[in-house]
Order: structure tokens, then sequence, then C-alpha cells
């Protein structure tokens, strides 16, 4: 069974650090790795629990503009409002798309949009839950801005999307 949460240490030799450019940075740190043909990777033991890196920004800061748009960001919410599957064009390629709004703990709402594999992976997991309460974790995913309305979307294949559905207990 894949569970997101659990995470492998590997050593990593052979590899180049180069600076970090464009438009898709996963951290802030100023120099990424870059793999090699002869770049090999092997287990080794495992780094504490905690460090998931895990850092889920506030959606205000994603909607008023002050997050830089090339880094990828984290969130966490609900889901309130799904759309059906689109397919549209996209550079003359068909591609799926599903159009949904988070709510935080706060009651924001932030409009994310999942692209491809994403879009139909999360929307089948969603019919699976029926009516319960879903929480989504997007890690890595990325800031867009469309006529002036900035909304969160997957990145490529280096975004994680995990769902988690809520239960509530009933007091007597």
């Amino acid at each position: 069974r894949y569970d997101p949460w659990y995470c492998e240490t590997k050593l990593m030799v052979n590899f180049i650090i180069t600076m970090a450019a464009g438009s898709y940075h996963p951290t802030k740190h100023p120099y990424r790795i870059v793999f090699l043909p002869t770049t090999r990777l092997r287990m080794c033991d495992a780094l504490p629990s905690n460090l998931t890196g895990l850092d889920p920004v506030k959606y205000e800061s994603i909607k008023d503009g002050s997050l830089n748009t090339d880094y990828l960001v984290d969130a966490i919410g609900q889901f309130v409002e799904v759309s059906h599957v689109e397919v549209v064009s996209v550079n003359g390629k068909d591609i799926q798309k599903l159009s949904l709004e988070l709510r935080n703990q706060d009651d924001d709402r932030l409009p994310m949009v999942l692209w491809g594999k994403f879009a139909t992976d999360v929307n089948d997991a969603i019919q699976l839950r029926g009516e319960h309460k879903i929480i989504v974790v997007l890690r890595f995913g990325k800031i867009k801005v469309w006529k002036d309305e900035r909304s969160i979307s997957n990145a490529y294949n280096v975004s994680d999307v995990a769902l988690r559905q809520l239960y509530w207990k009933k007091e007597c």
C-alpha cells in the first residue's frame, strides 16, 4: 500500500550542484541538484520522522500576491466545491482539468486546479469517499495567475497530493 507520508532516506553519489533558475523552485534554496547519467542512489539509515518538510502557506499570502510565484508552495484545506473533470486543449494536447475550491480553518477560500493524472486520481478518490469531508494536502504546488485571479495547481509531476477523510465524533 502506498503511503505518501512514508519517506525513505537515500545516499546519492555522482551529481552536480547548479544555481536554481526558472519558475518551478521546490524550495527557496539558491542551488539545486542535477542528476547525471552516472548518479546513483542507495538506501541508508532513516532520518528522524519529524523532518517532513511540510510548510503550508496562508491562503491570503497566495491571493494577495505577496508570495513569489517562482517558488512551489504547500497548502492544506478541505474541498468545498468540486467541478467535473474537463478535457481541455493545452499547447495542442488534450489534458484533464479538475477545478476545486479549498477552505481553511478560518473559512478562507482558495481556488485550486489539478491537471492530468492528478485531476483524474483526485476525482476518483472524491467519488469513492462520497459525502464525507475530505482534507487535501498539496506539496510543491504552483501559484498561478489567470485574469488577475490567483490559484494553486499541481506542478507537472513534481507535486504530491494526499487526501484524508475527516471523521466527526458526536458528543453524547
